[in-house]
């Protein structure tokens, strides 16, 4: 019955559904993934439970014992994702470990990852030879961070 300001916000402006109203067994019917963020332990357990027998997984947000699946905290870089979690126990720590690693990543990566992958494509496609692509790719990785002064 209670959603935070930012979920309001979605629901107002039409990019999710809300109906804001105490939660129902019925309300995991026909679903895939069923998320309880109510913070009490026995209402996420009956959650979990409405979740198993319509055949969904269940996430209750710090709750470990009442999911059957954890969300990790991910530091995201262009392509590159770093996904970190404490299986549910603690997320306020693996949240911390998520920012010291993407404050610890150098500016730029997103582009050299760009840049890699597209001359990688390349490689692949005109090298046949396996330690030959390898060797090409890695020189390029190694041209591309030092061109632009940065230590993998």
């Amino acid at each position: 019955p209670m959603v935070c300001a930012e979920v309001l916000a979605l629901a107002q402006e039409g990019s999710v559904a809300l109906d804001q109203r105490e939660w129902r067994p019925q309300d995991c019917a026909g679903t895939l993934i069923v998320i309880a963020a109510t913070g009490d332990h026995a209402l996420n357990a009956h959650i979990r439970e409405a979740a198993k027998q319509s055949g969904a997984l269940a996430n209750a947000v710090d709750d470990p014992a009442n999911c059957d699946f954890f969300t990790p905290s991910v530091a995201r870089v262009g392509e590159l994702l770093i996904a970190i979690s404490t299986q549910g126990h603690v997320p306020l720590i693996a949240a911390r470990v998520r920012k010291l690693i993407e404050e610890a990543l150098p500016q730029g990566l997103a582009e050299v990852i760009d840049a890699v992958s597209l001359e990688r494509k390349r490689i692949l496609a005109s090298e046949p030879d396996e330690a030959r692509r390898m060797g090409k790719i890695k020189h390029f990785l190694d041209a591309e961070l030092a061109r632009r002064g940065m230590k993998l």
